[in-house]
């Protein structure tokens, strides 16, 4: 059924002080905003959970004129033994809301409509059915009105209005039951409602789209109500079928007593560890196969930590990565303590390097006996190769044997690390056999694993100092055997891997990554795989993405694209040594992504060395002037990055601990650390969610300031004046942990009109009203219904399009001053969908979601979303 297209009203400011109330996964939570005392509600308000006697004492609040608040905060004692001074101090909050404009609250109360309950959505049907699975759509936030908890839908109607005892029985709805498990539910106390109550408040929240029926078998159940279960489910079942293929692998070759047994030590079934896997090729190669005499390396490729620690003579391999490594020193503690003559071997990128952080490791870690640093495939074969007599006895390890190994440190008969030289990088990597390719990974394919690694090339040119991937690799790129390449790729068309990853630094460098695309677009139409491809593309090379991008879009094995750019202020790249990165050859890349239909997205660091407040805000503002999406990272201090080199931290007063993040440097305090914080979160709820892309983007053309600095005047306002911009402030503080609309997205965009108009002198006319009801169209409620059309007074998606040609063409900053202005253009019309059930699943998700984590529905003035590409 199409839905029924509405015109919006002209948006106009409406009611200065407002009170909400909330429901949530955990309870319902008072949240008040409106004058300078309701800066109380931060510390007493939200984040308290409120009980049947709190609901009682909001509604009389607003409902009843006859009762001094005294008596009722004494009635609401009496009845509910609640504290007085609590009662007291949510009183007053309310008071100081909800009566800082009465006049104007009392005006404004819509009527109630009833609503058409809508069809073609498979989980709001027409009519309630006693085998349904029931519950509300939470989150959800309600106006404490002069009626009582009202929900306020996207076109500002009042859809539903509950009173305290509705309202509290909706507590009762945020997991999901059936009717008659409800009755039970919801009938008890005074609190409780009688069946026909019930099926009148679940009829009502049908109509206005807040309540969830499903199926008991509906696969979308778990998605919406047990976030996380489906995928945890599908890590047991992969975790199952691994441990069942490592078991009948370990049937068809049985342990040979008397060898030395040697582990991997790895806890993800869902990708195969390939830096265990080159050290176990390489090692049963090594000399022509001779360390399998002493050494029996077993295919254990996931490691049940529960079980018992393999006992006797045992080698033990760690791959260390900084989101692994507490769980890998976990193991390995249990491993010495269980069995002491297991030897610990660690090493991977979060293994440290430097002198004093190796001295503490082992300290801090006594469990550990050798520590790798670099490349480990030929070092392992020269540690076995030394230790292999002393292995195959039962007598004290001497480690000392290992002073001729280079690459390691070793613990000394004192406890303290021994450091032995450093050692040179493989020069042909071709000489490390493919453990796909050798059998060491078929236990993989057998079990459905769906993703893989795989390295086409290793090293990076640059040697930027937050990163240790060019400090590990040194500046020369080296290549593996192409064909190696194919056959590789051709073992994960063959086996079905759905995602292939390049753990490559900068793919699209070489002609040669052109075929390797190409090929993988063969094995796609072939095998039907690999469907998805990831990869970082190369930072200072762009003539070979374009054709790269081409056919892997033309395969349907590409849906988005990532740039590392990190920042973009050239004192910033100085100081982290990435000047060498030219910026304009991300352009092309940007271009060709949009001209496809592809999102691309942008890496941003916050809190890099020599970063500023307005350096980070210039980031942004790039970001905005390129259209991508920006995913926007804390600075992370890694262990073996040169940031932590102790002359690079005293030259740039870094003093985070490695692992932790850098909050405070030589350029800016921790202060400025917070303030970035704010604008960051400001940033990506308002430019990447969407929620003021459009409306940012006309006033910018208004009054020719930039997005970013539009977007913290207003953060200021909001955040020192948050009585006369209500909407602003609780959007800003609160909507980031909610995930919801503020109750009405009207509310939040009517107090921008009047910001807009007030502060930055913008003409209140026919523009603005089509800028800000665009951007209203394109921001998701729960209750809303599609295809939705609505008729603008001046062509947006015109005005839209001429803005993105202008950029195309040069414009990226001076664009406003090109395109004409949007007051220019003759009336248009702007549909909206939404075939990423953004509506549906995204809204009360965490902020920091990767997926969900952009907000715009579908339209002509949509950027791309990865939904956009079928895989």
């Amino acid at each position: 059924m199409s839905a029924q297209v509405k015109v919006l009203p002209r948006l106009t400011a409406g009611p200065v002080a407002r009170t909400v109330i909330g429901l949530l996964q955990e309870g319902p939570r008072f949240i008040g905003f409106g004058s300078k005392k309701v800066r109380l509600t931060d510390q007493v308000g939200y984040g308290r959970l409120l009980g049947f006697g709190h609901i009682k004492l909001l509604m009389g609040l607003a409902t009843t004129d006859q009762k001094s608040d005294i008596e009722l905060i004494d009635s609401i004692h009496l009845d509910f033994n609640i504290d007085k001074d609590q009662l007291g101090n949510i009183t007053r909050i309310f008071r100081a809301v909800a009566q800082a404009d009465r006049a104007e609250l009392d005006a404004w109360h819509p009527p109630v409509p009833i609503l058409e309950a809508a069809t073609f959505d498979p989980h709001l049907p027409k009519s309630l059915s006693s085998n349904r699975m029931l519950a509300a759509r939470i989150p959800l936030l309600f106006h404490v009105g002069k009626s009582g908890f009202e929900h306020i839908n996207h076109w500002d109607e009042v859809d539903l209005c509950l009173t305290a005892r509705e309202f509290s029985a909706l507590r009762h709805l945020t997991t999901p039951a059936t009717t008659s498990e409800l009755e039970q539910r919801i009938s008890q106390g005074e609190e409780g409602l009688s069946g026909e109550e019930l099926e009148s408040l679940l009829e009502r929240l049908l109509a206005a789209r807040l309540l969830w029926s499903f199926e008991p078998d509906d696969p979308d159940f778990e998605t919406i109500f047990q976030d996380g279960a489906k995928g945890k489910r599908e890590a047991e079942r992969l975790s199952r079928a691994l441990f069942d293929a490592i078991l009948r692998a370990e049937i068809r070759q049985p342990r040979r007593p008397g060898a030395v047994a040697v582990f991997p030590v790895n806890v993800d079934s869902s990708i195969a560890p390939l830096a265990l896997g080159f050290l176990f090729a390489v090692a049963r190669q090594h000399d022509g196969g001779r360390l399998n005499k002493s050494f029996d390396f077993r295919p254990n490729w996931l490691t049940d930590v529960t079980a018992a620690v393999p006992q006797g003579r045992a080698v033990m391999l760690y791959s260390h990565y900084i989101w692994n490594s507490p769980r890998m020193l976990a193991y390995s503690a249990r491993a010495k303590a269980e069995n002491p003559l297991a030897l610990n071997i660690h090493g991977g990128p979060d293994v440290p390097k430097y002198e004093l952080d190796v001295e503490r490791y082992f300290v801090d870690h006594p469990y550990v006996d050798i520590a790798v640093h670099g490349e480990g495939e030929v070092t392992i074969c020269e540690i076995l190769d030394v230790l292999e007599a002393a292995l195959l006895t039962t007598d004290p390890l001497d480690l000392s044997r290992l002073d001729s190994v280079a690459g390691l440190s070793y613990r000394g008969p004192d406890g303290r690390a021994v450091r032995t030289a450093d050692r040179a990088r493989i020069t042909d990597l071709d000489d490390i056999p493919s453990p796909y390719l050798t059998g060491e990974f078929d236990v993989f394919a057998e079990a459905g694993v769906p993703n893989v690694i795989l390295e086409t090339n290793r090293g990076c040119p640059y040697g930027c100092t937050f990163c240790d991937w060019g400090s590990a690799t040194a500046s020369s790129i080296r290549r593996f055997n192409l064909e190696r390449i194919f056959d590789e790729l051709a073992w994960c068309a063959r086996n079905k891997i759905s995602a292939v990853g390049l753990a490559d630094a900068n793919f699209g460098t070489f002609e040669r990554d052109v075929e390797i695309a190409r090929r993988t677009a063969e094995l796609k139409r072939i095998y039907g795989f690999p469907r998805h491809f990831g990869t970082n593309y190369a930072k200072n090379s762009v003539k070979h993405l374009k054709p790269i991008v081409e056919i892997l879009v033309e395969a349907k094995i590409l849906a988005m694209g990532l740039l590392s750019l990190q920042s973009m202020d050239e004192g910033t790249l100085t100081t982290i040594n990435r000047s060498n990165i030219k910026l304009k050859k991300y352009e092309a890349l940007a271009a060709e992504f949009r001209a496809n239909r592809l999102p691309l997205y942008v890496d941003l660091m916050m809190g890099l060395p020599g970063s500023t407040v307005e350096s980070f805000r210039n980031d942004l503002q790039e970001c905005v002037d390129r259209e991508v999406y920006p995913k926007v990272h804390p600075t992370q201090l890694l262990i073996n990055s040169p940031m932590n080199d102790p002359a690079y931290r005293a030259e740039h007063g870094i003093t985070a601990a490695p692992s932790e993040m850098v909050k405070s440097c030589a350029t800016f305090n921790e202060d400025d650390y917070k303030e970035m914080g704010k604008i960051r979160r400001a940033f990506l709820v308002g430019e990447k969610y969407g929620i003021l892309r459009h409306a940012l983007r006309y006033a910018h053309q208004e009054t020719g300031q930039r997005e970013i600095d539009l977007l913290c005047r207003l953060l200021a306002a909001a955040d020192q004046d948050g009585d006369r911009w209500p909407a602003l402030r609780f959007t800003f503080l609160y909507i980031p942990a909610l995930m919801v609309p503020p109750v009405n997205w009207g509310w939040f965009l009517a107090d921008l009109q009047r910001f807009f108009v007030e502060q930055l002198g913008i003409a209140n006319d026919a523009a603005l009203d089509s800028a800000l009801r665009a951007q209203h169209a394109m921001i998701p409620a729960p209750e809303r219904r599609f295809p939705e059309t609505i008729e603008l007074p001046c062509d947006y998606a015109a005005w839209h399009a001429d803005v993105l040609i202008a950029k195309e063409n040069g414009h990226l900053q001076d664009w406003f001053k090109v395109v004409a202005p949007l007051r220019s253009y003759g009336p248009g019309t702007l549909t909206i969908t939404d075939p990423n059930k953004i509506c549906y699943q995204a809204l009360g998700r965490d902020f920091n979601s990767g997926v969900w984590s952009i907000w715009e529905l579908a339209s002509e003035i949509a950027r791309p979303s990865e939904g956009a590409l079928t895989v």
